[in-house]
């Protein structure tokens, strides 16, 4: 007997996902509840039932998406109400003032997904979208201090550069302001903090015993390919001994780093 196998769908009236076998009909819902809700609903009236209004926003209260817009059923979409839209403020535009033309969106003045109030939308290309959230200063992803984490600020940022181009290193830069290296390097090459002033130029990157965070001298390097060669020694026993990774010290026998040591 061959055994049954059932697949995930989500129901195209309420969104929950749930276990269905394709021998056993198309898979559209989740319950014969919801497909009988899909026939017989009033669209228009399912909208305004699932619309909380107070003298501001207009709140959705049905089901969200991920960004938290309001959502119809899937099963609107399908059934073509609406000219297939679902998303829950479109809907709100087009029952307001009609449909909305092809490439343009219904974009919040109130800066609110889930509000649903006409004269809170307004339409507008992807440009304006972005020209709309770049004004208001909420972009997708923060930047500088705004951003999640940040150890800089502007400030901080203006004395890099300057202290940089005096001749401060990267390394002793990232080390005083506990940063990464290359955090640093963005920060004065101008990868980073895009919006603050001042000289922006990175030099070549030290090398050898100058690197801020070099464990080892030119002597040691010496040492330790002249150690290595008499034999006697294995690579673990001389990382053990300076303290550094075995990577470290295979790179320095294979000359693949402080290549300028004879």
């Amino acid at each position: 007997m061959r055994a049954m196998v059932s697949v995930l769908r989500e129901c195209e009236t309420c969104g929950k996902t749930f276990r269905h076998q394709p021998s056993q009909g198309t898979g559209r819902f989740c319950s014969n509840t919801c497909h009988g809700i899909s026939k017989r609903v009033d669209p228009v009236a399912y909208f305004w039932q699932h619309v909380t209004k107070s003298d501001g926003c207009w709140m959705w209260t049905g089901e969200l998406t991920n960004h938290g817009y309001g959502q119809m059923p899937r099963s609107f979409r399908r059934r073509g109400l609406f000219g297939g839209e679902i998303k829950a403020h479109r809907v709100a535009w087009l029952l307001a003032n009609g449909p909305i033309p092809d490439g343009l969106l219904a974009l919040h003045r109130c800066d609110t997904p889930a509000c649903v109030r006409h004269d809170h939308l307004f339409l507008g290309t992807h440009k304006d979208n972005a020209v709309d959230r770049d004004r208001k200063g909420r972009s997708n992803a923060p930047h500088g201090a705004r951003a999640f984490g940040a150890k800089l600020n502007d400030q901080t940022v203006l004395t890099i550069r300057a202290r940089y181009a005096a001749g401060a290193t990267l390394e002793v830069l990232a080390r005083e302001y506990a940063v990464s290296l290359a955090t640093m390097a963005r920060a004065v090459n101008g990868e980073a903090w895009k919006l603050v002033g001042g000289e922006r130029k990175v030099r070549g990157a030290a090398r050898g015993e100058r690197h801020g965070f070099a464990k080892l001298t030119v002597e040691d390097v010496r040492a330790i390919r002249a150690r290595y060669a008499l034999g006697g020694i294995r690579q673990e026993d001389l990382a053990q001994q300076y303290g550094v990774g075995h990577s470290a010290i295979s790179n320095i026998l294979l000359r693949q780093t402080w290549t300028d040591v004879a």
